[in-house]
């Protein structure tokens, strides 16, 4: 097996030399070219240790194989020498998987992944008791110190640490990580389905460099800790792409970390955010206009971003002209034209609608409309025949009309231009592994301003595993769309007060956020608590 190996690696060599690459990488890269496969850079790489554990690291080491994902009855697998079918036999008799798919990187890469990865512990407690760091970690004050720091974030059980943090976070389903300093430890945190959750309390005095391995992987100045700084980096993940937008923060104890988890598969279409059947209709319709403005409503943390991403992967395509200006920018689009707002550069939303306009687009998207230089420019581009996407912070649809008022927008101008307002929450899904039937308290269905079916059935989760004990998992959108008809233009234009143009607009068939909330409710998706717990001002 040995000799036969020798032999198969040295005629791929010599093949190889042939083309006379300049790199270990460049070696691998034209390796995967003449065999047809993919080659996969293992820089940034996270590895599920349940998928690592199939082999033990002796056997990958001595195989050079590093076990990546599982997808259905498939093991990929990545390999510094693909062309070698005896190391393919001994990870399909180990693993006992049939079909396997092979990646092809480099021996150094595989090495080092291996010696980063197989690491005796299952947990993240058992990472930390592992550190080689045993002496406190103070900011460093000098070149050597920085390099000594920079150095420590290298090793294995730093590297393990921060892995197994942003998996466990992804498996979670978690939108963000934060990593906080206090006096006694460091605390790890996960927002899942919009709460925070405690995952694991680090002792200060093990003082692992977490957040310098952060730092480094997002590209930050590790040496300065005094002023906040932003960054981001991309990780793979069971072969999927996922960036992570990374903050810190100078506090009290040192610096607090937060991390955003963007995974480009929970960009959703429009019809799987939660809207009715006929909202969705109508909003679908409303987001093919050719002109004018859509405003997506709600505070910080309704949904609005994941609204705006779903329209525009409905309207993306090669024949449109779509730019946006964004802070910061969440995802990355095919046929986006997508910019970060830079105010020290002087690019601002107002900046970038002005220069937009010269370059002949179709749609524009402002991450916010938030004062009156971007409102007058966005209604002004609306006129000249652009479609506007924006968000607005209001607490339903109809208050969006005098919020536009308030900031400065002419009647005229904001009833000709407006195609419609979609005001949004987010409510949390009963636990479908824990779900129960039971019956709210009175006093919480006599605080309901919708008339309601007592006499239905209502389900909450119990608590379990797999919510985490909270009887949630998952969550969706309740809306309330504001159409402008003819009708509401015209009271718009008469200077009507609010409740009348709310009565018209549910005359005309808008749902109410609790309504939508509460026909959620019937459904048996959500919780009456729930949809009161959003919809409360």
């Amino acid at each position: 097996m040995k000799d036969r190996r020798e032999r198969t690696g040295n005629e791929t060599d010599k093949n190889i030399i042939e083309e006379r690459p300049a790199t270990e990488e460049e070696h691998a890269k034209t390796l995967s070219q003449k065999l047809r496969i993919p080659f996969l850079d293992l820089g940034n790489y996270i590895v599920d240790p349940a998928v690592v554990g199939i082999l033990n690291e002796d056997v990958a080491r001595r195989l050079l194989v590093l076990p990546l994902y599982i997808i259905k009855d498939t093991l990929t697998i990545a390999m510094a020498d693909p062309m070698d079918i005896y190391a393919l036999d001994a990870v399909r008799a180990i693993s006992k998987f049939k079909s396997i798919q092979v990646m092809a990187a480099t021996k150094s890469a595989i090495l080092k992944c291996i010696e980063q990865n197989y690491i005796s512990g299952k947990s993240l407690e058992d990472i930390i008791k592992r550190s080689e760091s045993d002496a406190t970690i103070s900011p460093p004050t000098s070149r050597a110190e920085v390099d000594t720091l920079a150095n420590l974030t290298e090793h294995a059980p730093v590297v393990k640490f921060v892995n197994e943090m942003i998996l466990d976070a992804l498996k979670s389903r978690a939108s963000d990580i934060h990593v906080e300093p206090y006096q006694d430890n460091v605390r790890v945190r996960f927002r899942i389905d919009g709460m925070l959750h405690t995952v694991i309390s680090v002792p200060k005095e093990l003082n692992l460099p977490i957040v310098p391995r952060i730092k480094i992987l997002a590209q930050m100045d590790i040496a300065e800790n005094r002023r906040p700084q932003d960054g981001r980096f991309t990780v793979n993940v069971a072969g999927r792409p996922v960036d992570l937008r990374v903050a810190t923060f100078p506090l009290v104890y040192g610096e607090s970390v937060s991390v955003r988890l963007l995974d480009k598969a929970r960009i959703r279409e429009i019809g799987e955010l939660g809207l009715s059947q006929n909202t969705c209709m109508k909003f679908e319709r409303s987001v093919t206009s050719s002109h004018g403005i859509i405003l997506i409503s709600g505070p910080t943390g309704s949904g609005k971003t994941t609204t705006l991403y779903a329209i525009l992967k409905k309207i993306g395509s090669p024949e449109k002209n779509i730019h946006t200006i964004e802070d910061p920018i969440e995802y990355l689009m095919d046929y986006v034209n997508q910019s970060q707002v830079n105010p020290h550069a002087g690019l601002t939303f107002a900046t970038a609608l002005r220069s937009f306009l010269r370059h002949n687009p179709d749609v524009l998207m402002v991450g916010e409309i938030r004062d009156q230089e971007t409102a007058e420019i966005a209604f002004r581009a609306a006129l000249t025949g652009h479609l506007i996407l924006s968000t607005l912070h209001t607490y339903d649809a109809p208050t969006a009309v005098s919020r536009l008022k308030d900031l400065g927008i002419d009647k005229n101008l904001l009833s000709s231009s407006m195609v419609c307002v979609l005001a949004q929450r987010l409510v949390r899904i009963v636990c479908s592994s824990c779900r129960e039937e039971y019956y709210p308290e009175k006093t919480v269905l006599n605080d309901l301003k919708s008339p309601f079916d007592l006499n239905g059935k209502f389900y909450r989760g119990r608590g379990c595993e797999e919510c985490k004990g909270t009887g949630y998992k998952g969550r969706i959108g309740i809306f309330e769309l504001l159409e402008f008809t003819d009708e509401i233009k015209n009271l718009i234009m008469e200077g009507a007060p609010l409740e009348e143009i709310k009565k018209m607009a549910m005359k005309s068939g808008m749902k109410l956020l609790e309504d939508d909330g509460l026909e959620k409710v019937k459904q048996e998706i959500t919780t009456v608590e729930e949809v009161m717990r959003v919809t409360r001002r």
